[in-house]
């Protein structure tokens, strides 16, 4: 099945690889905030956190060509109930004369513009018009997790849909997740909501007793959570995936410094997983750090969280 994504237009790249990877598609192509892909695999789309809407892809066309394409698509074979078009950067195109080609062609039409049960749409770029049939309207309600009113919040933790990029990047769907410096829990809310079986650890019983209350306020059951170095020995795991302390703040610098710290780490890690997504700071050599461990790097993606602060999410593999 070819499939259409309308990404977020926030962390394009990330965004990208996200669809990819849940998807397992194929034959990736993008243009702007579209991503076409092809794949079987669309059980898991409701997870994705840049995604805005899937689509069925129908055709692509021209603007010269896009009248006589609208006029010989088989409408019938999607059409249910009834429907609306809809256009994306409209180009001096009209929606309702557009939508007559679908009307003369299937049987019994019906225009809906609230709640179609046939949505179509086309979105423009450059010359090209590309048509899609909605299939999902993904809307995992992030803003209500915000970290600005859950029970516990801290300043450092990561926001929602970045919590929940990193974990779809592994393309581990289900199975023990780590995050081994989970502070108030960004990331082990998202896995629990995702049913994983999460285990957090913490240095910090303050931040720990604040992880516990989040989880609890989104009615997440299978977890534990324990005060631990990661430095030392850690559990078995499919995955880990976590946000390293990056300030002299942490609870941890006064023990190593930081370099020090993600070098002890990852030689635990490594024991402990296959896979795991990190988030580096910025000016730390990834490369030299890994190349000591049997990790090999699949990914890197650059973002900036704030206004001074720029990241890197690692994706790493055996």
């Amino acid at each position: 099945m070819k499939l259409i994504f309308l990404l977020s237009g926030e962390h394009p790249k990330l965004a990208k690889a996200e669809a990819i990877t849940i998807t397992n598609g194929k034959y990736p192509k993008a243009h702007k905030n579209l991503l076409i892909l092809t794949t079987n695999k669309i059980k898991n789309i409701n997870r994705l956190a840049y995604t805005k809407k899937v689509y069925k892809f129908l055709f692509v066309s021209t603007l010269k060509n896009l009248e006589k394409d609208m006029a010989k698509f088989n409408w019938n074979s999607i059409y249910e109930k009834d429907f609306s078009l809809r256009i994306h950067n409209k180009k001096n195109l009209q929606e309702k004369e557009l939508a007559g080609y679908i009307w003369d062609k299937v049987k019994k039409p019906k225009v809906n513009l609230t709640n179609p049960k046939t949505q179509i749409e086309l979105f423009i770029h450059k010359k090209q018009v590309f048509c899609g049939l909605l299939i999902n309207k993904i809307n995992p309600e992030f803003e209500k997790r915000h970290p600005k009113i859950r029970p516990s919040m801290h300043p450092t933790t990561l926001k929602p849909r970045l919590a929940r990029a990193m974990i779809n990047l592994s393309g581990k769907n289900s199975g023990k997740l780590l995050d081994p410096f989970c502070g108030t829990g960004g990331i082990l809310i998202e896995a629990g909501l995702l049913n994983y079986k999460i285990t957090g650890y913490d240095l910090s019983h303050y931040l720990l007793q604040g992880c516990e209350k989040n989880l609890k306020h989104y009615k997440i059951k299978n977890y534990k959570l324990k005060h631990k170095d990661s430095t030392t020995k850690l559990e078995k795991t499919n995955l880990i995936v976590t946000d390293l302390p990056y300030g002299l703040h942490s609870s941890l610098f006064q023990k190593n410094n930081l370099k020090e710290l993600y070098s002890n780490f990852l030689s635990r890690a490594q024991d402990s997983t296959d896979n795991a997504i990190i988030m580096f700071p910025n000016k730390v050599n990834i490369k030299t750090l890994i190349k000591k461990t049997k990790f090999k790097i699949r990914q890197i993606f650059k973002l900036r969280v704030h206004r001074s602060l720029t990241r890197n999410i690692v994706v790493l593999e055996k």
